[in-house]
């Protein structure tokens, strides 16, 4: 599964990322939302992610592709992540293997006409959500399940000192 994401729509889903780029911290908006897909990566890891945004990476930086932490990002430098994006998908073999990201009308329309899955932003962020709860409640029940020599030893003797007063 590849998911192809249209970063600055998906930004403005995440309340913390929202707060940072109102303060004019775009970098720090950028890397906490990098993070959170990043999580869903851990539990997902079969999954491929390819993230646009729009501008350059840093003010004065001609990096239009990169990478991090697996994760393959782009930056549209003077043109816009949307045309970005449709160049991708229309380069791309195996459509029916992309889940695109986004909440923008036209580049669902433009996804959808090339038999890409489309996801919208909002319920993407909502998935991503519950699917690191599930993985949260898994950890929970195998954090359970997992007894020390030392713990075992303890219960059975409290177990067995309990049978013997009754």
């Amino acid at each position: 599964m590849r998911y192809v994401i249209d970063g600055f729509n998906l930004m403005y889903k995440f309340p913390e990322c929202e707060t940072l780029i109102y303060e004019n911290q775009l970098g720090n908006a950028r890397r906490a939302l990098l993070k959170n897909i990043l999580k869903l990566n851990e539990v997902k890891k079969s999954y491929e992610f390819h993230i646009f945004f729009d501008g350059r990476k840093e003010k004065e930086s001609v990096v239009v592709r990169d990478e991090w932490e697996g994760m393959r990002l782009y930056y549209s430098h003077e043109i816009k992540a949307d045309d970005f994006i449709k160049m991708f998908i229309r380069k791309a073999i195996d459509h029916a293997t992309i889940t695109l990201v986004s909440s923008d009308k036209e580049i669902i329309h433009y996804g959808k006409k090339y038999g890409c899955k489309t996801i919208k932003s909002e319920d993407f962020y909502i998935f991503l959500g519950q699917t690191l709860k599930k993985k949260e409640k898994l950890d929970e029940k195998d954090a359970d399940i997992n007894l020390s020599n030392t713990e075992v030893s303890y219960w059975l003797k409290m177990f067995k000192d309990k049978k013997n007063v009754g």
